[in-house]
C-alpha cells in the first residue's frame, strides 16, 4: 500500500519506504516540532513592533481624490503657532479656536472639512497633550466630534468647570 501511494504522489517512480526506524523516529519529530511552533509561535514574537502597535490612535479616513496634499509650510505653522501642551493654565477653548480657524483656510473639492481637522489635529499636540493623545488604542478616534470630546473631556475637566460656576456665582462689585 506504502509503495502505490509513494508512486502516484512521485509520477510513478517507486520510493522505498525508510527501514531505519531512528530516522522514522527523528523525522517524525522534526514535524511535530514544526507544527508546535505553527500553533504556539514563541514569546519573543509577541515583543516584536509590528505595524498595529505604531499605528495612531486616529483612524485616518480614506480620502477618493489625489490632489489632496497637506504642505509641510502648514504643519510648521500649526507647530509654531498653535500648540498645546496640556497644562492647567493654558486656554483650551483659545488654542480650539486657532486651530479651527487654520483648517478653515484649507478648502478642497470631495474633502470634508473633518477629514482636515483629523490629519492635522497631532500637530498641535505636545508634551502631555501628545502623550494623552498617544495612549488611546490604535485607530480607536474614528470622527472629529469624538476627538473633541474626548480632549475636551481630558483638558477640561468637570473641577474647572465648577471653579468657574462658583466663581461667577460668587462674585461681587467693588464698591468705588
Amino acid at each position: 500500500m506504502f509503495r502505490l501511494l509513494c508512486m502516484a504522489r512521485n509520477r510513478g517512480t517507486p520510493i522505498e519506504p525508510p527501514t531505519d526506524p531512528e530516522k522514522i523516529i527523528h523525522r517524525n519529530r522534526q514535524q511535530q516540532q514544526q507544527q508546535e511552533v505553527q500553533k504556539n509561535p514563541p514569546t519573543t514574537d509577541y515583543a516584536l513592533p509590528n505595524l498595529d502597535t505604531v499605528q495612531g490612535s486616529i483612524t485616518r479616513p480614506t480620502i477618493t481624490i489625489n490632489t489632496f496634499e497637506i504642505k509641510p509650510a502648514m504643519t510648521q505653522m500649526i507647530q509654531y503657532n498653535v500648540q498645546f501642551r496640556g497644562i492647567f493654565t493654558e486656554d483650551l477653548n483659545q488654542h480650539l479656536k486657532w486651530f479651527l480657524q487654520l483648517c478653515d483656510t484649507f478648502k478642497f473639492n470631495e474633502v470634508i472639512d473633518d477629514v482636515i481637522c483629523l490629519r492635522l489635529f497631532p500637530f498641535i499636540l505636545i508634551d502631555n497633550a501628545f502623550s494623552w493623545l498617544d495612549s488611546h488604542a490604535p485607530r480607536s478616534i474614528t470622527t472629529w466630534n469624538k476627538l473633541v470630546e474626548k480632549f475636551l473631556h481630558k483638558f477640561f475637566p468637570i473641577s474647572k468647570i465648577v471653579q468657574h460656576r462658583r466663581e461667577i456665582t460668587t462674585f461681587k462689585q467693588l464698591e468705588g
